[in-house]
């Protein structure tokens, strides 16, 4: 399929297009309307969709790894099991989203659900139910971490003895907003 020549075609109007299973790799996305798409596992990753209007849209299972997701209007639209690490969402619109299972280390966040920063080595990712360093997830559990990461990766521990302190200490200034969608047992990383 020749994306390119798609949103050509339509005028950069894709709404209500199935997508689902489509390698969207490098594919350029910007400013386009992709209400109601259905992009469920597709592999969208270095994808841009700068921009884009990704409202209702279903983006299940969908590799969005390395993608610019700025300003993308995401509002409703389901990200079940997506993986968005390395992904930048700065300033997108994740009102109502469906953010269960996701795989989010190293993404730079929306600041509002996926709050985002960098200590030394590791891009420090958290929403309010985990926190990934780098790509390791760990889950949070009455207000503290399992040491132990939910893929059975363990950082070094003089980085976790230098810093998680100070890491808690931003996350309790600053906490990231909870998702309606975000299932108790959400936001696994496998």
């Amino acid at each position: 399929m020749n994306i390119k020549q798609l949103i050509l075609d339509r005028d950069g109007d894709l709404s209500g297009m199935d997508l689902r299973n489509q390698s969207l790799i490098y594919e350029d996305f910007s400013y386009v309307n992709l209400f109601q798409a259905d992009l469920s596992n597709a592999d969208a990753i270095y994808s841009n969709f700068e921009g884009a209007n990704l409202t209702d849209t279903k983006l299940i299972g969908t590799n969005l790894a390395y993608s610019n997701l700025r300003e993308a209007k995401l509002i409703r639209s389901d990200l079940h099991s997506a993986n968005l690490r390395n992904a930048n969402l700065q300033n997108a619109m994740l009102d109502g989203s469906c953010l269960t299972n996701i795989q989010f280390g190293s993404a730079i966040g929306d600041m509002k659900y996926i709050k985002s920063l960098q200590i030394e080595d590791y891009c420090i990712s958290y929403t309010a139910t985990h926190l990934a360093i780098g790509n390791e997830i760990y889950k949070f559990t009455n207000d503290i971490i399992r040491l132990k990461p939910l893929n059975g990766v363990l950082l070094p521990s003089d980085y976790l003895n230098k810093w998680m302190d100070c890491i808690m200490n931003i996350i309790d200034m600053s906490p990231a907003a909870p998702s309606p969608l975000i299932a108790d047992n959400g936001l696994a990383s496998k």
